[in-house]
């Protein structure tokens, strides 16, 4: 579960203001070599749209923001760092809507421009964390804590780096930093009911998730505190937090999956099932949805779609001799109650040769 998907130190804005001084110091040191009056016409035409783009990603416009930020890109770029901008926002884009392979394509070519920008790897450790790549994150995170040791959404994005490596001491020791200097750091706070969390100690992680939402509502704070009610079996109330996450529009199939599996347990297998199908419209090969998603079928006789989603699973999880088991099945049964009871069998079958 990660703690800052969305936070990323400054907001977009204040990025872009940096980075066009930056651009404009640079021209004016004589650092990028041009043709004055191209160089000019293009810095006027791309420079509003990628103000434009920014404002479109912080209202979770992502569409409109990918149209604009393609369209700056597609007029060309005489300057190199105009250039690198252009393609970090794209990356920002494609993070949101969790395309990572291209997200991370992006921020790449992005540094291989300008390596040297702390925010650029601050923005290539989530990416890596979300992949799962911890170690690439940590590298990364460190990366942007020797350029830029003042800010301090740099140490609570690593302690969310160390918490999903496990150490969990180093992961408090950076969020204890940030406290020191902050006390009312709510990410900073939420960081640390993530690492309490994961640690176990569920009444401490609700208390520090609780002091977050005191001072701010944050979307993430409602989902990490969803996750922690989930723990403990409070499902209603892990309910009332993931449904506040996802009516502030929150981007994060975690929240759809785990809101989905509540649902199913009270046997709202229809609203489970729309949940699922939100999930994998964010990452559409994750199997264990398919396989939540077939068992709500399941439970409303939805044969067809049930077996679907099944050998889906099976194909996803690479066993092909359980995906001509299953299809070998199918084609034996009939849709009736003997059909729905054999149909409950291969899920039993799939989660106990899957040891889940």
């Amino acid at each position: 579960m990660q703690v800052l998907s969305k936070q990323r130190g400054d907001d977009f804005l204040t990025q872009k203001n940096l980075f066009i001084k930056c651009l404009m110091v640079w021209i004016f040191l004589g650092v990028i070599t041009h043709n004055a009056s191209s160089q000019a016409l293009n810095i006027e035409q791309v420079i509003p749209l990628l103000d434009q783009a920014y404002i479109e990603l912080e209202n979770d416009n992502f569409t409109r923001a990918m149209e604009i930020v393609n369209s700056a890109i597609l007029r060309g770029m005489d300057n190199r760092y105009l250039e690198a901008e252009a393609y970090f926002i794209r990356s920002n884009v494609y993070l949101d809507i969790w395309q990572l392979d291209r997200a991370l394509n992006d921020i790449l070519h992005t540094m291989s421009i300008f390596s040297d920008f702390a925010p650029f790897h601050e923005l290539l450790s989530i990416i890596y964390s979300r992949m799962g790549r911890y170690f690439d994150a940590l590298q990364a995170i460190n990366r942007a804590i020797a350029l830029d040791s003042l800010k301090l959404n740099f140490f609570i994005n690593r302690a969310d780096v160390y918490r999903s490596l496990g150490e969990y001491e180093r992961a408090l020791n950076d969020l204890y930093f940030v406290l020191g200097i902050e006390p009312q750091n709510a990410f900073a706070l939420s960081g640390k009911a993530s690492v309490c969390l994961r640690m176990g100690n569920y009444d401490e992680a609700l208390s520090f998730i609780n002091q977050a939402l005191v001072i701010t509502t944050d979307r993430n704070f409602f989902r990490n505190r969803g996750a922690i009610h989930d723990y403990m079996g409070n499902y209603d109330a892990a309910l009332a937090d993931y449904s506040m996450a996802i009516e502030l529009n929150i981007q994060h199939p975690g929240v759809f999956r785990r809101r989905g599996l509540i649902l199913k347990r009270m046997g709202r297998n229809q609203e489970a099932a729309n949940d699922f199908t939100a999930a994998l419209r964010i990452t559409p090969n994750d199997p264990r949805l398919f396989r939540y998603r077939s068992e709500a079928h399941l439970d409303m006789h939805n044969f067809a779609e049930a077996m679907s989603d099944i050998v889906e699973y099976a194909r996803l999880t690479g066993d092909e001799e359980l995906l001509a088991e299953i299809q070998e099945e199918w084609s034996l049964l009939l849709p009736d109650v003997e059909l729905y009871n054999q149909l409950r069998q291969l899920v039993k079958l799939l989660n106990a040769i899957r040891g889940e």
